[in-house]
């Protein structure tokens, strides 16, 4: 095994690379306090379970229904361009979040979810496939661990700032902060350049039939590769578990731990601290491990601080805006903590695997695949959660999901191996991306 060393000082002097990672870093900090919003005000005006299951589904539903088109488009058209196209879209979508003030207007929040998440899954792609295009082979590992800790800064100080935002100013306001932030992303990405690797085709009166063919080549990639066949399996076994997890989150925190806005906001950052220091050990350990025993070893955590989450007992009493004397704010902001140590190096090393061993032309169709059926279990999950959560409890479904997240690390050390690398294509520079 050829070690390969991750040197986040290297990646970030790369100019293109740290343009992208910095508008990211705005971005994801703004999703933060527009997610926390919607879930904080979701509960509050309907405190339904079945209401926040419907919220979750809004923003996986459109992976389902145009994932595998989306990843078409990305492979055809300019990557660049369709990020800059989805973050001004969605900088103008999210302010419609600003008209919900009654139980009866909620359903707009699904509509508000469903618009950003569709925007998203040609962004996410796009992204994903732009990086080993601006990045050296033996910078992606870092590059992939910094682009994840984009969203360590956005947890820590987004979901912090969120918090006391939306405990003393209400939720406007982050609305408007999320708004801003995409248009400060769409602004660095446009300052970037990118080699153009897709092909240019001009749109035929045969383009469905073209689209179906370009998605059932994806599919006969995937089915002929092992490891990325493996990885699919693995990925969706995890969305399986994270599903109902993202639909019973702030349920357990402010019904079962009795937590207000700020003790929740101060919970999502441990996370983010986690992540950092996730980040850190990756450095220490990708010379040492194999890739994929990081992405196995790092489910396995994740999926046991699930489980632990559920098997904190409840705290009595009314919600408190900073609940740091009870055991069980500190119960759980430790298994956050953990958990987000786990984070970095499972999802940095995927994201790496795919980048390694997916030639250019299929990695949008790859991407989106894996999402959409990433997607499907978690749809699953999430309808699961919503009727099971009233019914045996939120702490029992978190350690129901705990072990699923667990036994996707045992998959995936029967499934995966490790990954050689696919040729990198001889790209053509975009005379029309800023130098």
């Amino acid at each position: 095994m050829s070690e390969q060393r991750v040197s986040y000082l290297t990646v970030l002097r790369n100019r293109n690379f740290a343009i992208l990672w910095g508008g990211q870093i705005v971005s994801q900090i703004g999703d933060a306090f527009n997610w926390l919003a919607m879930l904080i005000t979701v509960e509050r005006l309907t405190g339904s379970t079945m209401a926040m299951g419907f919220m979750a589904i809004s923003l996986a539903l459109p992976q389902l229904l145009f994932g595998m088109l989306a990843g078409v488009f990305v492979d055809r058209f300019d990557r660049r361009r369709t990020m800059i196209a989805s973050d001004v879209l969605r900088g103008l979508v999210v302010l419609l979040c600003l008209l919900v003030h009654s139980p009866e207007q909620v359903p707009l929040f699904y509509v508000v979810g469903f618009t950003l998440s569709t925007f998203s899954i040609f962004f996410l792609p796009a992204k994903n496939a732009v990086i080993p295009l601006i990045v050296a082979e033996q910078d992606l590992l870092a590059a992939n661990a910094l682009s994840q800790s984009t969203q360590v800064a956005a947890l820590i100080v987004g979901s912090t700032l969120a918090g006391i935002v939306v405990g003393q100013l209400g939720m406007a306001p982050a609305f408007i902060i999320d708004s801003a932030t995409f248009f400060v992303s769409a602004g660095a990405i446009w300052l970037i350049a990118v080699p153009r690797t897709v092909r240019a085709e001009a749109v035929s009166s045969n383009a469905a039939s073209a689209a179906i063919r370009d998605v059932m080549d994806g599919l006969r990639f995937i089915g002929g590769s092992r490891i990325v066949l493996g990885m699919t399996l693995v990925m969706s076994i995890v969305h399986l578990g994270l599903g109902a997890i993202n639909t019973l989150w702030v349920p357990l925190m402010s019904r079962h731990l009795n937590m207000g806005p700020e003790a929740i906001g101060a919970v999502d950052a441990a996370q983010g601290i986690g992540m950092i220091a996730g980040a850190a050990i990756l450095g220490l350990l990708a010379a040492r491990l194999r890739k994929i025993w990081l992405v196995n070893l790092s489910l396995v955590l994740i999926g046991l601080c699930i489980a632990a989450m559920g098997l904190i007992p409840a705290v009595p009493g009314q919600a408190t805006p900073l609940v740091v004397g009870t055991v069980g704010f500190w119960l759980v902001w430790i298994s956050t903590l953990v958990l987000g140590v786990g984070v970095t190096p499972a999802v940095s090393t995927l994201n790496t695997i795919i980048q390694l061993v997916v030639p250019d032309a299929m990695m949008g169709r790859v991407n989106s695949t894996i999402g959409t059926l990433g997607s499907v279990a978690m749809l699953t999950s999430m309808a699961g959660a919503a009727i099971l959560g009233d019914l045996i409890g939120i702490p029992t479904v978190y350690v129901v999901c705990g072990l699923v997240v667990v036994g996707a690390g045992v998959v995936g050390m029967v499934a995966l191996e490790e990954p050689a690398p696919y040729p990198r294509p001889a790209p053509v520079i975009d005379e029309e991306c800023v130098a």
